[in-house]
């Protein structure tokens, strides 16, 4: 499951508006939108706050199934700790991958 779709399904879980998320998480409901839409993707700053409204870890937001026993041991949270770098550092390819499709397209834009 992408990213907007995770948190339209767990925003629609709680029963909640865009308008709801949007005013606890500290955005508006134009970006709730853009971002469930895909049509943007928030920066890392608003995943945490996000994560934070819905109430879920930054890694359940991006997409990550974490599942952790009650008891936790230094390799599980190595594990963890490492999905949790993984899943940032796809993050943060597709981010950049997404950012030079957008200078590509000013770019054209600025030519025509």
């Amino acid at each position: 499951m992408d990213l907007g779709s995770t948190i339209a399904q767990i925003r629609k879980e709680k029963n909640w508006s865009q308008s709801y998320l949007a005013r606890i998480s500290g955005c508006t409901q134009a970006q709730i939108s853009r971002f469930e839409s895909e049509e943007r993707i928030p920066c890392l700053p608003v995943l945490d706050r996000l994560s934070l409204a819905l109430n879920i870890n930054l890694g359940t937001t991006i997409g990550a199934n974490h599942t952790l026993s009650k008891k936790v041991t230094n390799d599980d949270f190595v594990q963890e700790a490492f999905k949790f770098v993984q899943l940032s550092v796809q993050l943060m390819e597709n981010m950049e991958k997404r950012n030079k499709e957008l200078h590509k397209i000013i770019k054209k834009q600025k030519k025509d």
